[in-house]
């Protein structure tokens, strides 16, 4: 809506009541002067202040979950970063560089281990698992949709297998997405999407889908046992883990998944994933000196 058909809108509301939520802070004191022009009552909003009016109990119900002090000052100023109520450098402190494996929970010898990598991008995170795990697991599966991204990690995959003397056959690499259901998407269009040199956030639309999304249940219904599931995954991470219920259930597989995607994720995903385990333990760090890569680790 242009300036003239809000004020044309607001004339409706005159003498009313209203609920006002806007998407930037910066819209604040503009709306609030309309607002008394035309003599409306009303609550008026920041994104963030809706967001925390009605989410806090949720919020609380996860802070109050994590397993250690640490986690939970991590949770709490990632959110306040995330929110721009402190600035970007806040979170430099709690920097861990080894993104999935820095956590002793995560760092479990077992030749039986399988690995899920959700969103596996160029197979950086299949270098650092073969870096931590030798070659003394089962099988890796690496999902990547990304046409170029997976290019790259197949040719990565070929040289980590030479030099860690791997049967190649402990690591497929799958040319997908991971989802809550088989089905055809598109990638996202727009300003930022296009842009991005790793990242495809895959969507429906009205033309018929061009990438592969599979749910892991299904996917992976000959592997008797999962034992770790890592998902960076564009905001697709509570698709992902609806797709993986039965596996989660069964096999109660350690998990690390991205939280900082959607605003509703650092609530919603944890609270699900408690859901389908109670007993899950949660831990939470973060690997990036700015807001991104914010992690959940749940485990036994």
């Amino acid at each position: 809506m242009d300036d003239s058909e809000i004020e044309s809108y607001l004339r409706e509301l005159e003498g009313k009541t209203v609920v006002v939520i806007l998407e930037k802070d910066s819209y604040l004191k503009k709306y609030e002067n309309l607002l008394k022009q035309y003599k409306i009552r009303f609550q008026l909003f920041s994104r963030v202040e809706w967001f925390f009016l009605v989410f806090r109990p949720n919020l609380k119900i996860v802070f109050d979950y994590l397993e250690d002090d640490y986690s939970k000052e991590v949770f709490s100023v990632s959110l306040a970063v995330h929110f721009k109520f402190l600035p970007e450098s806040a979170i430099w402190s709690y920097y861990d560089p080894l993104q999935y494996f820095s956590l002793p929970e995560m760092y479990v010898y077992d030749a039986e281990e399988v690995f899920i990598d959700c969103g596996a991008y160029c197979g950086d995170t299949i270098e650092d698992y073969v870096r931590s795990r030798g070659n003394y697991f089962k099988k890796a599966y690496a999902f990547e949709p990304g046409r170029k991204q997976y290019e790259a990690m197949t040719h990565r995959v070929k040289r980590i297998c030479m030099e860690a003397a791997l049967d190649e056959r402990q690591i497929e690499c799958v040319p997908y997405g991971v989802g809550k259901e088989y089905a055809k998407l598109n990638e996202a269009e727009g300003k930022w999407y296009p842009e991005m040199v790793g990242a495809r956030r895959l969507v429906k639309s009205s033309e018929e889908g061009t990438v592969q999304v599979v749910d892991l249940d299904t996917y992976l219904k000959d592997e008797s046992h999962i034992s770790f599931i890592k998902a960076d995954i564009e905001g697709a991470e509570m698709d992902m883990l609806h797709g993986a219920k039965n596996i989660i259930q069964r096999d109660k597989p350690k998990l690390a998944i991205t939280l900082y995607h959607n605003l509703t994720d650092y609530y919603e995903i944890p609270l699900y994933v408690k859901s389908l385990v109670p007993d899950y333990k949660f831990k939470i760090r973060h690997h990036s000196l700015k807001f991104p890569e914010t992690v959940l680790y749940a485990y036994i």
